[in-house]
This record gives structure tokens, sequence and C-alpha cells, in this order.
């Protein structure tokens, strides 16, 4: 009977371990960098070098064509829809 115990706390802890691993993945930051091409309202938008758009508020001082260089971060997921800008800086002109 405690051998059973034993082999079915190990088998529980080990599929714990396992599911903890795959759906636990840590978020990562990296860089994007993209050209400014719309600005309405408050509202900047750059496309990146792969056609995705994205967006962020604060449009002084910035320009159709300037270049943005961005810190992001993509949430521990492999997908992009849900990645967030942390930072935004001018990069220069294209």
């Amino acid at each position: 009977m405690r051998k059973a115990v034993a082999v079915l706390m190990l088998i529980v802890i080990t599929s714990m371990l396992i599911v903890g691993f795959i759906f636990d993945k840590p978020s990562q930051q990296y860089a994007l960098c993209g050209k400014v091409d719309r600005i309405e309202n408050d509202v900047v938008s750059f496309v990146d070098a792969n056609g995705f758009s994205w967006s962020f508020s604060g449009a002084d001082d910035w320009e159709i064509g300037d270049g943005v260089a961005c810190v992001m971060d993509n949430h521990g997921t492999e997908i992009i829809f849900d990645d967030e800008i942390l930072s935004v800086n001018y990069f220069r002109f294209f």
C-alpha cells in the first residue's frame, strides 16, 4: 500500500513539474525597429520590417518617416499579438 501511494505521489509531482515548465515561460524583452507611417491625434503608428503595425501614444516631435526603436516584452508567448511596447526612442531618418 505504501509503495502504491509513493508511486502515485511521484507521478503527481512529476506531472506538476512538467506542466509548470510547459506553461510558465518567462517573459523576454527584445528590440524592434520600424518606420512611422501614420500620426492621428496623439497616436503614432509605425510598421516593422515584417509588416506588422504598432502604435503608441505621445505624438510630440514625431513625423511620418521617422525611425522608431522600441524595447518590447513578449509576455512569455510565441505570438506577437500580445506583445507590449515598454519604451520608444527616436532612431533616425530612413
